[in-house]
């Protein structure tokens, strides 16, 4: 098999495995777009949207008894939700697919 033709199919295979829960930008001349996205941490970056959805909403903070602070997440009716972690004073967003019980991390953004 030629060397472009086996490329070509892992490309494809990637491609094709890839999750479906990848986030882009909020863009509010593109009330289709999906978003999520990293950034300091500022109050006015934590409009999200859920993947899948046209609208964003705003997480919820808590902060745990060492003072850490951590985003409240849970899923939607079409079952999936937003996680942050923070990491050396970034905080990122992962776009995370849920089933009923529990959330799989999906790919980073």
């Amino acid at each position: 098999m030629p060397i472009r033709m086996r490329l070509l199919i892992f490309l494809l295979f990637v491609a094709g495995n890839d999750s479906a829960d990848y986030c882009m930008k909020c863009d509010d001349n593109n009330p289709t777009s999906i978003c999520m996205y990293g950034g300091n941490n500022r109050a006015d970056r934590d409009d999200k949207c859920l993947p899948g959805k046209s609208t964003c909403y705003r997480l919820k903070y808590v902060v745990n008894s060492n003072g850490d602070q951590r985003v409240q997440r849970g899923c939607d009716t079409s079952n999936f939700c937003n996680e942050q972690r923070q990491r050396e004073d970034i905080y990122v967003r992962r776009c995370v697919q849920c089933d009923t019980y529990y959330c799989n991390k999906g790919s980073l953004v």
